[in-house]
């Protein structure tokens, strides 16, 4: 996984090093304005004393406004340095997001292709009497057929996001596309989350119709060991499969309901493929996006 702690650890230097600049500022302008407004206060002093109503009003009146400049002044140095502090904020936050946001491209680019092999796999069951499907291998088949039904899960939030909202930071995220991008993004996944829990059903009648084909140490074997599109991983060469093929389809022929049921399923998986390419769209725009604010904040990163 990418790595952005240089980036932070250069942040924290620099901020330490504003701070050395704050506070310099902050005593110039005190070191400045304190002899000055001791000034005035002799010479209102003296021409009070002097009788001199005019002269001392003009006087009081400057340093009225000598101490409204220094107020203003101090004001604008403790503004600029709130600004600069939520700007170092806002840009860790930007890092934060940048490294959960690749992380779930990366996960559901993975789920994207395991889902795209479940399909090839419930299909391949669908047609399971079909000419074509004679010659297939037992294994291959047994695989399918115990696959079809499969659930896997990947990275879909982002706990930066949720830190955001709850801590009430989010103001400082003022970019209007990327906070739409992921506002988009969320509103997706909450749609499959209701859909996953709606389309389960399809998936737990595929599996009390077909657990009974293969044998329960087969079944096993085959849930622990067989990773996600791979008939050829080494782990099965010296697996030996005992049900066979004419057994499978013998058994799945015997099943009125199972073509109804498998197509649900099948169906549903294809739906699923197409939304989780739109998830691989809308991750990659987010990233594009943060990476552009990363570049308009104009912080220097090293990997050094």
């Amino acid at each position: 996984m990418m790595s952005f702690e240089p980036m932070m650890k250069n942040l924290n230097k620099g901020s330490y090093y504003w701070n050395k600049i704050f506070q310099y500022l902050v005593k110039v302008t005190t070191n400045q304005l304190l002899p000055m407004i001791g000034f005035f206060r002799k010479i209102r002093k003296k021409l009070a004393d002097d009788n001199k109503p005019l002269k001392y009003m003009r006087y009081a009146i400057g340093e009225i406004v000598l101490v409204v400049i220094g107020i203003l002044i101090a004001l604008s140095i403790n503004n600029w340095n709130e600004d600069r502090k939520d700007k170092e904020l806002y840009y860790s936050y930007l890092i934060r997001l940048k490294e959960d946001f690749t992380e779930m491209l990366n996960s559901t680019k993975e789920a994207q292709i395991i889902e795209k092999r479940l399909v090839e796999l419930g299909e391949m069951v669908l047609n399971f009497d079909e000419e074509t499907a004679k010659d297939i291998n037992p294994l291959q088949f047994a695989i399918a057929l115990d696959y079809t039904a499969g659930r896997h899960f990947y990275k879909k939030s982002s706990q930066t996001w949720a830190d955001l909202i709850s801590t009430g930071n989010l103001n400082l995220l003022d970019n209007k596309d990327l906070r739409n991008q992921i506002g988009a993004y969320n509103s997706l996944i909450d749609q499959r989350h209701f859909q996953i829990e709606e389309w389960f059903a399809f998936k737990v009648k595929y599996r009390d119709l077909t657990r009974h084909i293969l044998r329960p140490e087969e079944r096993l074997y085959l849930t622990e060991d067989w990773p996600y599109g791979n008939f050829e991983d080494p782990a099965f060469e010296d697996f030996k499969l005992q049900t066979t093929l004419d057994e499978m389809k013998s058994k799945l022929k015997a099943i009125p309901e199972l073509k109804g049921v498998l197509t649900d399923v099948v169906l549903t998986r294809n739906i699923t493929v197409s939304m989780i390419n739109n998830e691989v769209k809308l991750l990659s725009s987010i990233l594009m996006t943060i990476n552009d604010e990363i570049s308009k904040l104009g912080f220097k990163n090293s990997s050094k």
